[in-house]
This record gives structure tokens, sequence and C-alpha cells, in this order.
């Protein structure tokens, strides 16, 4: 069976519920230049649902589809209209229907629920799409193009996903990461090739872009590869990240596979000995997340343990100490972290969130959804109602992934065919819809 991690926020429409998010800790050096060697708590809130770290800066999504930011903001990559510098989150604009992010150096992009692709911050080698090289201090929309599906970022190039399964970069592209077949740099998305079979996108390097077709192949360009090719012949890859001149990636068996500069023991084989060829890293087979940074990883088990790798100067590694590490070690006892994201001395964690519903049809009558999140068996049970109740698991641009008629109390799906991310359940007993996100 295909081992994914599929994390389902809940909403429930037209009934009452209890919804909680999580909280961010974060490690590393701080925006007043401290070393932060263990994971300390951003703020009080608990609605965090999405976080990622550019080179040194921040930027996350709560369940209310707001975004915030925090950190450096020299050229305007927080978003909120200044070049000032923000020590605590500060809110996005007032909009509430994001959907996606991605952040690159000093750059980040965005997607709103209607498909469409807004950018800001540096845009020195057009890394924003719109046509020019000056650096935004507030999100613009990029194009009229609203079928948009996932944005990455390298760090100063973008590379984003169509519904049709084609890919389009833009931006610096002197050793080949945009996969054009030149070193031209693009300031509006340009089409690589022109196949439409990508799946998914994932967190590109410096000076690489790296791609999962849906055939679960792997392929990567940049380094002086102007065009896409196919790492190894397996096409059982589920996730990956790149670093700073280094990749590590996750195959379906849950095994951490790590290639390329590894000077201070970020690959976690044990050793600084470059790899050309993906290396395995380590026996486990339990690994379901990671993300690189500048000479060091981040990964989260799936068990919900949070481990960390590599380059260690400014406390990244999260572990108590400044010693670099050459083999994963654990980042606190913790067992609660679903997501890790890895920025150039700062990394940041989102611990585990839960959801509690109640009373979907009456006071006596309830559904409930676990696991949350969930790696292959969804389960659904339902309180006495009209059966038969269809189902409908739909991603967040309407696309149905999964139909399933409900004839019982307790129902048992299967999503370890899904990619990762948030789905919407819409179950109709016609009687009442109740739609969870």
């Amino acid at each position: 069976m295909k081992k994914v991690l599929c994390t389902v926020v809940v909403l429930i429409l037209l009934s009452s519920f209890k919804l909680k998010a999580g909280e961010l800790y974060s490690w590393g050096q701080d925006i007043s230049g401290q070393k932060v060697v263990n994971p300390a708590q951003i703020g009080t809130s608990n609605d965090w649902v999405k976080v990622l770290c550019g080179d040194s800066y921040s930027i996350a999504m709560k369940s209310n589809g707001t975004l915030w930011a925090w950190g450096d903001n020299n050229t305007g990559q927080l978003g909120d209209g200044t070049t000032i510098k923000k020590d605590s989150p500060i809110q996005i604009g007032m909009e509430t229907n994001w959907i996606q992010i991605a952040v690159g150096g000093s750059h980040t992009l965005a997607l709103m629920n209607n498909g469409t692709l807004w950018a800001w911050g540096a845009n020195n080698t057009g890394q924003l799409g719109d046509g020019t090289k000056v650096n935004k201090l507030n999100p613009i929309q990029i194009g009229i193009d609203n079928d948009w599906k996932q944005i990455q970022c390298g760090k100063y190039h973008s590379i984003a996903l169509k519904n049709n399964g084609t890919l389009w970069a833009w931006g610096f592209n002197k050793y080949g990461q945009l996969g054009t077949g030149t070193t031209t740099d693009r300031i509006t998305p340009y089409q690589i090739g022109t196949n439409q079979d990508w799946a998914s996108l994932e967190r590109s390097s410096w000076n690489h872009t790296i791609a999962i077709k849906q055939d679960s192949s792997l392929w990567v360009w940049g380094g002086n590869a102007t065009i896409p090719y196919q790492v190894g012949s397996n096409n059982n890859w589920l996730h990956a990240s790149g670093g700073q001149d280094f990749i590590l990636a996750i195959n379906s068996d849950g095994i951490l596979w790590g290639w390329g500069s590894n000077l201070y023991g970020q690959l976690g084989d044990g050793t600084k000995d470059d790899r050309n060829n993906p290396t395995k890293i380590g026996s486990d087979n339990d690994w379901v997340k990671v993300s690189c940074g500048g000479g060091y990883t981040t990964a989260i088990k799936s068990n919900g343990t949070l481990w960390g790798w590599g380059l260690n100067s400014f406390g990244q590694l999260g572990d108590g100490s400044l010693s670099n590490k050459l083999s994963p070690v654990q980042i606190t006892k913790a067992t609660k972290w679903v997501q890790v994201s890895a920025g150039f001395r700062h990394a940041i964690a989102l611990d585990n969130f839960s959801t509690n519903i109640e009373n979907i049809y009456s006071n006596d009558n309830k559904i409930s959804i676990y696991p949350n999140p969930v790696n292959d068996n969804l389960q659904i049970n339902v309180g006495e109602t009209n059966f038969p109740v269809s189902l409908k698991i739909c991603d967040l641009m309407g696309n149905v992934v999964i139909v399933k008629e409900l004839n019982s109390l307790n129902n048992s799906i299967d999503v370890s065919n899904l990619c990762s991310g948030v789905y919407i359940i819409n179950a109709n007993n016609n009687k009442r819809i109740i739609v969870k996100q």
C-alpha cells in the first residue's frame, strides 16, 4: 500500500463544532541575531495550519485562511506594504481565502481558493513573475490564470503546477533550474516542455528544482542540467526537499535517501562524504516529512517525532547544542509534530492539531472523523441517519478524488493514494449536507 501522510482539517457547516489547530515553535537564529538552541513557542495562537521558512523570515497560514509573516523585510517579503522587519507575526492583508504558500530566499508566492496566483517580495531576477524586476511590498496577482494547483520556490526562482498537469517556471536560471533547455532568466511564467503528467512539486534547492510525476518517478533539473532528468529508475517516491546543493527524498517504504553536498553531515549518513547518487540514510522506514535548509536537515517520523542533523552553528537543529550532527538526532521528546520547515539559519515546526466534532444532526446523533492527520485509512463514524449517505472527497480546487456510498454507522475510507494536503469531505444524506474541510 502506498504510504502517504494526508492532513485533513475539519470544518463543519450547518452544525456546531470545535476546531483546534496547532501551535508554532521555532529555533535557530532569531530576528535579533540570538541563537535559540531549543524549540520556543511563537505567541500563544493554536490555530496555525501551515508554516514555511525563507532565508530569514517566515510565512504561516491560520485555519481561517489568513496569512501571517514575520522576520526580515528588506525586500518586502512580508507583504505588509513596508520594508520594516517584524519580530512577531503580522497579518498580510485582510483576505481569508488563501490555501497555499511557498517561500524562496526573500520572495513569497501564494494561491487563493479561486486558483489565482499571487506574489510579493524580492524580484531582482524576475522571480515574482509579473514581467518586471521590481520588488513588490504587497501581494500582486500574477497574470489572469485561475487554474494554478501547486507552487514552490527556489532561492531566486519559482515554479508552479497547473490543473492540467503542466509545469511552469520563472526567475533566475543561471544553472538551468527553470528546466527550459536554456540558462536564460524568465520574468513571467514559462512552460517547461509539453508534458502533462506532473503530479507534485517538491521544495526546490538553491540551484535545483524537484518534481514528482504521476507515476511516482522523481525528476530534478538545475546544477547545469537545463532540462528535467529522472533520478534513478524507481517509481516509488513520495516526497523530497532540496537544501544548499543537496537533496533528501522519501520513498513509499518510508525510507530516507540523500545525495549531494555533505560538508556538515546534512545528508545524515554518518559521514561528511558527498554523494553523487541517492544513498540510504540509516535503516529506519518510518519517515514521512523532510525539509532541507542551509547545510542542515529536519524531518518527521510517522510517530510524530522530530529530528535534525547537519550544520548547527546557530542552533538550527534544536537539540540544545551548537554542535554539528552527522546523523539524525531527536529534537525534544515530543511526539506531536506534523510539519517542519528548515530555513537558512532557523527552523519552525507545527505541533499536532486535533479536531473534536459533535452535534451534527442533533444532540443525540454525532459524526466523527479520525485519525487526524491520517496516513492510510480514514475512519468515518456517523450517528443515526437516513442511509445511504453519499460521500465525496475533493481537493481544495474542487476536484473530486474519492466517491463512496456509506451504508453503516462505522466506515473506513482508503486515502493512501492521495497526496499530502487538505481535503474537503461532503456527506449528503438527503436531509442536510455536511461539508468538512
